[in-house]
């Protein structure tokens, strides 16, 4: 009887121990179910989103080494993320923007910092286009570094007309230049020089940096002319059409003292 009971108790006292521990572990299943469930749940709308927005969105783990691009990336590419995860994306990008391309993310990566980069990327006709890179890093709810997301955007256009911007006034500059006459742009508020010919120093003497000085013009017009030559600029000055012509025409008409002290007209 006395062996019944102890085994009895025995028994007892081992389900008052399993059992708590056994909804225990259910429950810390049933909790990492939900974990991941919510997880993937996550990523399927994070992923709906990046591949409906107009930009091409790519990501990186803790390895700087690229994990993810969305659907405008592998579309602008033409080949698919397999091809693209890892350093293979840096295969399509133009021989000579590859080393600063790198360089700019590496360093960033490093200090953890958010970056920008302009390179050119090859598409899938073989072109390459010009693409304004932006890229920050991530972390986790407790300040782990989880790794970078960046974004894309295509600028060719863009840069085409600043060089095109470049090459035009590369043009007038040449034949301003070329002139005897002296050049100049001012500000229209300030009205400091922003731009003057070279011609100035040749014809009148100052060191072109002179020209930059604040009212360097009104004050090296003669005494004389001073007065009406000041009180024309302001009238016509906020005549934003007329401002070209009256202007140049004003300083060209008007004699300026040089610097040895005579005057130039």
């Amino acid at each position: 009887m006395k062996t019944d009971v102890d085994v009895s108790s025995g028994e007892r006292i081992m389900n008052t121990q399993v059992v708590p521990r056994a909804e225990s572990n259910v429950r810390a299943a049933g909790e990492g179910r939900e974990s991941e469930l919510a997880r993937r749940d996550s990523e399927g709308r994070f992923r709906l989103m990046a591949d409906a927005a107009p930009v091409m969105i790519w990501m990186s783990g803790t390895d700087k080494l690229c994990t993810y691009f969305n659907k405008n990336w592998l579309d602008f590419t033409g080949l698919p993320l397999e091809r693209q995860v890892g350093n293979q994306w840096s295969e399509g990008v133009h021989p000579d923007d590859l080393e600063r391309c790198l360089d700019t993310y590496c360093r960033a990566f490093d200090g953890r910092q958010e970056f920008r980069m302009v390179y050119r990327l090859r598409r899938f006709d073989g072109a390459y286009r010009w693409l304004l890179d932006t890229g920050v890093p991530r972390f986790e709810s407790d300040g782990a570094f989880d790794g970078y997301i960046g974004s894309c955007i295509d600028i060719t256009d863009q840069k085409r007309v600043e060089e095109a911007l470049r090459a035009s006034e590369a043009r007038l500059r040449f034949l301003l230049e070329s002139t005897h006459a002296i050049p100049w742009v001012a500000d229209a508020q300030t009205r400091r020089f922003t731009y003057v010919g070279p011609q100035a120093s040749e014809l009148l003497g100052y060191p072109t940096d002179d020209w930059y000085g604040d009212d360097f013009w009104a004050l090296h017009i003669p005494p004389d002319d001073r007065k009406a030559t000041l009180a024309f600029r302001h009238e016509h000055g906020s005549r934003e059409a007329a401002i070209p012509t009256i202007s140049l025409t004003t300083g060209c008409s008007r004699r300026t003292g040089a610097p040895s002290g005579s005057m130039t007209s």
